[in-house]
């Protein structure tokens, strides 16, 4: 009986310590904050998912809604069939509400975006990174977070300029600045990203022939200047 007792209170402690060991959590596939840019290798693919936020977007992205809002008040195409439906003739006339769920696509795609962008220049400062490195994945970073306040520039004028990652829900809910200062952010941006970023006879490790150099900024001043 003392024995079965014994037996009964050791599988007791064994079962706790079983849980207990079952229950920690030792992810194989995720990254930590400090992982995602403590060297080049990952800095790169965490690059890389900085791009991936100006496609992953769905219909929203630049694959749908962005060019057909853009398309449409240029009457470069016009409305046929399903694209008579109210979202379209919003777009159309540069009338975009906000109960139009192709605008809100569009809207959150773009902020969506900025979010990555913000997320991985936030943490160069801290990344024990090589600062050439380093400054030339920030200049690639500002340049996608430029283009896509331009887009909302364009779109909608006055927006809301967010360019940290938010710490709480108040920050988050920025209000709308006026487009002029957007203007200003866009142009910082790019500015900077012209002196972050390589010269076009530099060669670059991953993807060589679609990474953008310098002159991809200066294009868009021109851009952002007419």
């Amino acid at each position: 009986m003392k024995f079965n007792r014994l037996l009964l209170i050791a599988l007791s402690v064994f079962c706790i310590v079983s849980c207990d060991d079952f229950l920690t959590e030792t992810p194989t596939t995720q990254l930590s904050e400090e992982t995602l840019f403590a060297d080049e290798a990952n800095l790169e693919a965490s690059l890389v998912g900085v791009y991936s936020g100006m496609v992953t977007g769905g219909n929203g992205a630049y694959i749908r809604q962005m060019l057909e809002f853009g398309l449409f008040p240029s009457r470069l195409i016009v409305q046929k069939g399903t694209r008579t439906e109210e979202q379209y003739t919003q777009a159309g006339m540069l009338t975009l509400l906000p109960h139009s769920n192709h605008n809100t696509d569009v809207y959150s795609y773009l902020y969506s975006s900025i979010a990555r962008c913000n997320k991985f220049i936030d943490a160069m400062p801290d990344s024990p990174v090589d600062k050439k490195f380093k400054d030339v994945r920030e200049g690639e970073a500002r340049l996608i977070r430029a283009i896509q306040y331009f887009s909302l520039a364009r779109f909608y004028g006055d927006v809301p300029l967010i360019l940290h990652a938010p710490r709480n829900a108040a920050e988050a809910d920025a209000p709308r600045a006026c487009y002029v200062d957007v203007y200003k952010q866009i142009l910082d941006d790019l500015t900077l990203a012209e002196t972050m970023m390589r010269d076009h006879d530099e060669p670059v490790a991953l993807m060589p022939s679609a990474r953008p150099h310098k002159w991809a900024a200066t294009s868009y001043k021109a851009a952002v200047y007419v």
